[in-house]
């Protein structure tokens, strides 16, 4: 009897636990139909997404790292609620930039799905092929050939052996508009690949790399006249000669030159070249760029010509206002760079707003020049922004860089006379603490000392980082 009883009063609760479910499976549902994320119109879900993907982050330098973020930001959007899926399936820009990898398990499925969703709007692809034989390498290879007609812009991360297998693209890049190639083992690219992309009307940019430090890259025959942007790794000096005069549209060149002891004598005239990057700043000597803003020169030797009367001759010849200056070191040694070596760099430099430094060693002596006070001239009176990576000397106790001479050159340009931009923005990247460690009671107040100047200037409106 009793368990008759049991069984009846079980049979009731499963009932009731069904009937709970359902109310609870009903409740949700209205939740979400009254949910405010569903009283979003149709065009705001699609002006967030397209935003959510334009800031989803880049490709990684070597094309390895950021592949999920760059796939997954549309499956993601997709998969909010059923209206953002129905808007995210058929928003054909959601699904044109794809990265994709030989190694890849399901990269032909992948590039099929963003192929069907993006209509025939052009194509913006990362793509890594292994110089390693694959069956998925042949097959993503063949669907990206069969649709270079859509590529908009290709980054593409190969050996130079597999660059044969793109041979049949040339004449069918109607859309293109940019190319960055990094290529390892460049010396086996075939001569019959190197002008894949000469017949591409819209191509504006073309950047070309070498995996492995210092190897050659090939020159590709391009449509120069087109190029707005332009930057090679590993090219001579007369090489950069001939590629700036083969492109005189350029708006922004790179050039990563070796070392020549033999300079040219040609010169070259650029009218719309608006920003430059070099190692070799001997190549200033042969250009006239009247309209070039920002300069950055990868410093590699300071003995054969002196840096600072390159830049000036530049800077008189062409009348060029540069308002962006950075200067890089390469090849470093542990040793100071004297403010005399440097210091007349700057005076050729009146208009600069935006100064950087890179992997240069510093003492005191360099600090106390770029210090306003009433009693010397004022060197760069328009600079706002100042990004110093620092390597303070540590060989030599005696001219070891002390943090109160940086300082008190921040703070001179915080409130300055009339005539004198006022600097807003500081970075600073430094190779060891601007404190002393050795735990005495100097050392603690040298430390508060310097953290109360930090948090005045942050006070005053600097904008100041330090790592």
């Amino acid at each position: 009897m009793v368990e008759r009883q049991i069984e009846v009063l079980q049979a009731v609760l499963d009932t009731l636990h069904d009937q709970r479910a359902l109310l609870k499976s009903r409740i949700k549902r209205h939740k979400m139909a009254l949910a405010p994320i569903r009283k979003i119109p149709a065009e705001l879900i699609t002006e967030i997404i397209l935003f959510a993907v334009a800031e989803a982050p880049a490709i990684s330098p070597n094309g390895q790292s950021c592949s999920s973020a760059a796939n997954i930001a549309p499956l993601r959007l997709s998969h909010v609620c059923r209206s953002w899926r129905e808007t995210a399936l058929f928003l054909q820009p959601l699904w044109t930039r794809l990265y994709l990898s030989s190694d890849q398990q399901y990269g032909s499925e992948l590039l099929q799905t963003w192929l069907n969703r993006s209509g025939q709007r052009g194509l913006h692809f990362h793509v890594k092929l292994t110089s390693r034989p694959t069956h998925s390498r042949h097959h993503l290879v063949q669907a990206l050939i069969a649709h270079s007609r859509r590529w908009h812009t290709i980054h593409l991360y190969t050996s130079g052996s597999t660059m044969a297998y793109l041979r049949d693209i040339r004449g069918h890049l109607p859309l293109l508009t940019e190319v960055k190639l990094v290529i390892s083992s460049p010396e086996n690219i075939a001569g019959n690949v190197t002008d894949i992309f000469l017949d591409a009307p819209l191509l504006r940019s073309f950047h070309i790399s070498s995996q492995e430090f210092w190897r050659t890259v090939p020159v590709f025959q391009i449509p120069w006249n087109q190029l707005n942007a332009y930057s090679v790794d590993d090219a001579g000096i007369h090489d950069c000669i001939e590629y700036l005069n083969q492109a005189p549209n350029l708006v922004e060149c790179r050039l990563l030159s070796r070392f020549a002891p033999v300079l040219p004598t040609s010169m070259v005239v650029h009218e719309h070249l608006r920003n430059l990057s070099l190692c070799d700043y001997r190549l200033l000597n042969h250009l006239h760029a009247s309209q070039l803003e920002a300069l950055e020169v990868k410093w590699m030797s300071q003995e054969i010509y002196p840096m600072y009367q390159a830049i000036g001759d530049f800077i008189a010849r062409s009348s060029s206002n540069l308002t962006h200056f950075t200067l890089c070191e390469w090849n470093r040694q542990d040793t100071a760079i004297r403010a005399s070596e440097i210091i007349p760099v700057f005076q050729v430099l009146p208009n600069i707003v935006s100064l950087t430094l890179r992997n240069l060693v510093w003492n005191d002596d360099f600090f106390p020049p770029l210090t306003i006070s009433s009693n010397q001239s004022i060197l760069l009176p328009k600079m706002q922004i100042l990004h110093l990576e620092l390597l303070f000397s540590h060989l030599q106790p005696r001219t070891r860089s002390r943090p109160e001479r940086l300082f008190d050159m921040i703070e001179s340009r915080c409130t300055v006379r009339s005539g004198v931009a006022r600097l807003h923005t500081v970075f600073l990247r430094l190779n060891q603490s601007l404190f002393n460690s050795d735990g005495s009671n100097d050392s603690e107040e040298e430390e508060q000392t310097m953290i109360h100047r930090i948090s005045i200037l942050k006070e005053v409106g600097i904008k100041i980082e330090i790592v």
